[in-house]
């Protein structure tokens, strides 16, 4: 039985009893008229009912409808990364569920490659970095950022010995995921910034996944990475220097949110809703129990180091996630001005963003917000 039918049957039973009810309750005598002594004739009151009361004494309650199967639904991800705990916080708790979604985690190990499998309609929704989905919709794709759970570049970059300074690094090479990822966008701004040119100055390579670049770190194939937590925090342990910590810099820069096509959002606001809903019990949870984000942290990333899982909660909790998951146009605009279209300059950033479900969540006191 489907959700509106189970809860027009209820509706039909609930009338039902009630029109009972009002058939056993005496109608107010008229004025002056005398009223029955209490304690009166109960025969004369299943007379007054007749069969049908009868009936209805002795009809057994209909069983209530079972709740409608929850609805099937693929979340695209990009990494096995810590920006992703309340996403997996929220799958192993069963907070999609309780907004009545049955999820299903595509990882897709960059985000370039998760926008391509988004854009060919694999998965309603994908929860990316900014850096991979931009170029697409400068290009045509027709998605917007409805949340945004990391609007800062938690990433940072690490070196072997010999590169003590950014100048260093000239005619080195930088290690990143892959090319128009976050690793590359923010190490090609972050190279600009020290006034090396990406690729003149300093060869950037592009490895596949975070634990590929640090790899590449410890049998050389680099000289510097453009980590995320926990692996920068293992890159740390294992002795390589910190060149800079781009979360330290205040750039405003939209690293991780959910996009949406256009069309899926006009024509499912309700399901856009219900994964906001979850996704956002999922983020609450990891600020209220660390352990369980340690937890699936320890999980899905195969990190076992207690001291690594602490300093890595530690970083999300106070650096880069915050409760509001609204997302700022502001936060669109260094990667649009990484980007080599020429149609970037032509978009501006708020035409890429749509807000309103956050918006109206928040004003109906169900999600909260910090500004």
């Amino acid at each position: 039985m489907s959700g509106g039918t189970a809860r027009l049957s209820r509706f039909l039973l609930a009338l039902g009893a009630l029109a009972w009810v009002l058939a056993c309750t005496p109608a107010a005598s008229p004025a002056g008229a005398p009223t029955a002594a209490p304690g009166g004739d109960s025969a004369a009151v299943g007379a007054a009912r007749g069969p049908a009361g009868a009936a209805a004494d002795a009809a057994p309650a209909a069983p209530s409808a079972p709740p409608p199967a929850p609805e099937k639904l693929k979340i695209i991800y990009s990494s096995l990364a810590g920006n992703y705990m309340p996403l997996w916080i929220a799958v192993d708790a069963g907070l999609f569920r309780e907004q009545g979604l049955d999820p299903e985690l595509l990882l897709i190990e960059s985000g370039t490659a998760a926008t391509q499998a988004l854009v060919a309609g694999e998965s309603p929704l994908a929860n990316v970095g900014a850096a991979a989905v931009l170029g697409a919709m400068v290009e045509g794709f027709d998605g917007v950022f409805v949340q945004a759970v990391v609007q800062v570049p938690p990433l940072a970059i690490f070196s072997r010995d010999a590169v003590a300074t950014p100048e260093d690094l000239r005619g080195g090479r930088l290690a990143v995921t892959r090319f128009g990822s976050s690793t590359d966008v923010v190490g090609r701004i972050l190279l600009r910034g020290w006034g090396l040119e990406p690729e003149r100055d300093v060869a950037v390579l592009q490895m596949g996944s975070v634990s590929e670049q640090l790899a590449a770190l410890e049998r050389g194939a680099a000289d510097a990475a453009v980590l995320s937590d926990p692996t920068s925090l293992r890159a740390a342990k294992l002795g390589y220097r910190q060149l800079v910590d781009a979360a330290e810099l205040g750039i405003p820069y939209m690293h991780l949110g959910t996009v949406v096509p256009r069309g899926v959002l006009a024509a499912r606001p309700d399901l856009v809703r219900r994964y906001i809903l979850g996704y956002q019990a999922g983020l609450e949870r990891f600020f209220a129990d660390p352990a369980l984000a340690k937890q699936v942290l320890r999980q899905y990333v195969r990190l076992d180091d207690p001291e690594l899982l602490d300093a890595s909660y530690q970083a999300y909790a106070t650096k880069y996630f915050h409760h509001d998951t609204r997302p700022r146009a502001e936060a669109l605009v260094p990667i649009l001005g990484a980007l080599t279209s020429e149609r970037a300059r032509e978009v501006a950033p708020e035409s890429l963003i749509d807000d309103r479900i956050i918006r109206q969540l928040q004003a109906e006191g169900l999600v909260p917000s910090d500004r």
